[in-house]
């Protein structure tokens, strides 16, 4: 459809949703990692949130404490998303 002035509504719409299939594929793509507790715990996630690495040292569940590294798990990857948006 073709309004005066040669603006082309469907054009407009194929371009948009080229742009949001390029968005959608570089946030797949897109990479953001963080730590917590002096790196005791790091995550690196994908840009759409999804978690792609988690990294406990293993000194962190000394004795049986799984209760500090889960702390840390979550900390971790709530840092690690501001960055990926």
């Amino acid at each position: 459809m073709k309004f005066p002035g040669g603006f082309n509504i469907q054009q407009m719409m194929k371009q948009a949703q080229s742009m949001q299939e390029k968005m959608s594929k570089e946030m797949e793509e897109m990479r953001a990692e963080a730590s917590a507790g002096g790196g005791v715990v790091t995550v690196q996630m994908k840009g759409n949130h999804e978690i792609v690495s988690l990294k406990i040292d293993p000194e962190a569940v000394k004795e049986g404490d799984v209760e500090m590294p889960a702390r840390h798990d979550r900390s971790g990857s709530q840092r690690s998303q501001p960055q990926s948006r």
